[in-house]
């Protein structure tokens, strides 16, 4: 395999077919290329996060195309559950259901755990919903943690807007919508329900994707947020390096700046199953 970064040589030595390539610069410590392909191996780590009855037991059946938890109008999710989404044409992920947050010290420090081990979060809130204050107090402590780990970066944060299919007016729903630049009444509810999100939480509007789950009907916009995902895993690859490289032996944090600083960055590939 030829490499386009011309330090790294004619070859790049770790590769695996339908998992990915790894490629270190010149310098750089050869024992990071097979735990980096080990980590492309592994799958990404998500963790899903959201209040009380806002559709995360959907969204997770809808994007494991089975069921996998139990969908109603109660709570079900009493502690974080763990499962392996392995799907032809899509990466692998290993997703985290954790309880809905109710705004206690006891779920919101279970939720900053898991997003300890995560590589990527996936937000979920209502379209409905106008009550937004839990969101925005964990998502803060999410963001204080990763402020104070210095020796590593914060999972980028995704946010799924579900039951937008709800919005006003109720009875139209005939999708695809034009969300950028919306001219239809849904359209435009569901557009202005994501800048108020964006908003109220501090996020950037692109890291919110629409979703609805209508029961009978075809889900909407799944596709997108697999995109979504997709778009975020190269970051969320380096988080799970980062997350690797201190708490394992053989990466050793002492020798990394120096490494960076003779070789340049630690390439890293992952590849999409075809």
């Amino acid at each position: 395999m030829q490499s386009k970064f011309l330090a790294v040589g004619s070859v790049v030595p770790w590769a695996e077919p339908g998992v990915g390539a790894v490629a270190t610069q010149a310098y750089a410590n050869p024992r990071y290329g097979p735990d980096g392909l080990g980590l492309l191996r592994e799958g990404l780590g998500v963790v899903l996060i959201g209040q009380p009855n806002v559709g995360k037991s959907s969204l997770l059946n809808a994007l494991a195309r089975e069921v996998r938890g139990a969908v109603g109008p109660v709570p079900t999710t009493a502690n974080a559950t763990e499962f392996l989404l392995d799907q032809d044409g899509r990466p692998s992920v290993v997703l985290v259901d954790t309880p809905g947050l109710d705004g206690s010290a006891a779920v919101t420090e279970e939720l900053l755990r898991q997003a300890e081990r995560a590589d990527l979060v996936l937000w979920v809130a209502a379209a409905t919903q106008a009550a937004r204050a839990n969101d925005r107090s964990a998502l803060d402590a999410l963001r204080g943690q990763g402020a104070a780990q210095l020796a590593r970066r914060p999972a980028p944060v995704l946010l799924a807007l579900t039951h937008v299919d709800q919005l006003r007016p109720a009875a139209d729903w005939a999708p695809p919508y034009d969300i950028a630049t919306p001219s239809r009444p849904k359209a435009q509810a569901i557009r202005a329900a994501m800048d108020s999100v964006a908003r109220i939480l501090d996020l950037p509007v692109d890291k919110i994707v629409p979703v609805a789950l209508p029961a009978g009907r075809e889900p909407y916009n799944l596709d997108a947020l697999w995109a979504r995902i997709v778009l975020e895993m190269d970051e969320a690859k380096l988080v799970q390096l980062d997350r690797v490289r201190l708490s394992q032996p053989s990466f050793r944090v002492r020798e990394l700046p120096q490494q960076l600083g003779e070789a340049g960055r630690l390439i890293i590939k992952g590849l999409l199953k075809s």
